[in-house]
């Protein structure tokens, strides 16, 4: 479990009242001890920052982007046969079309169009983190993998992520 994850884990705890899992908080301490023994900031001792990581909000972007992918891809064929892999490569196409060509026309609107369907208005919604689009289907494939195929499940990292 990465800190983005723990440190959501710790805010939806915090936030719920209930008590801290043994994971966040032996990652807690063990922060909390790093921090003072080696004269660091907490956020570094946490696995929060550091040389060469992005930013806590830049990350937390990234996931925002990420989960809106994965819910095109979920809506970009409605036909129950196409593949996983098909359905990458339709959305892979459609995003080059959308970030060339509809979202400059229109990343001044405060939603999507209520007329577009599922899958643009979840690419809207991704562009609108101001995060490059991957227009790949080999990095959108990628990408619904990680985010554990097409569940989205509330975890930590998605706690964060809706503060924005």
């Amino acid at each position: 479990m990465g800190s983005d994850e723990l440190l959501g884990d710790l805010l939806a705890a915090c936030l719920g009242g209930g008590p801290l899992s043994p994971t966040v908080r032996n990652w807690l301490i063990n922060g909390i001890v790093a921090a003072v023994r080696r004269d660091q900031p907490l956020d570094e001792s946490l696995g929060l920052s550091g040389p060469g990581k992005p930013t806590l909000h830049r990350r937390i972007q990234m996931i925002r982007r990420d989960a809106h992918l994965v819910r095109a891809c979920q809506s970009v064929a409605l036909d129950g046969r196409v593949t996983d892999w098909q359905k990458c490569k339709r959305l892979a196409s459609e995003a080059r079309r959308f970030s060339q060509i509809i979202w400059p026309r229109t990343r001044r609107l405060a939603a999507p169009d209520p007329d577009w369907p599922a899958f643009k208005k979840s690419l809207w919604l991704a562009c609108s983190t101001d995060l490059q689009l991957p227009t790949s289907a080999t990095r959108i494939r990628a990408i619904v993998l990680q985010a554990g195929g097409f569940s989205q499940n509330e975890c930590g990292s998605k706690i964060l992520a809706n503060l924005l």
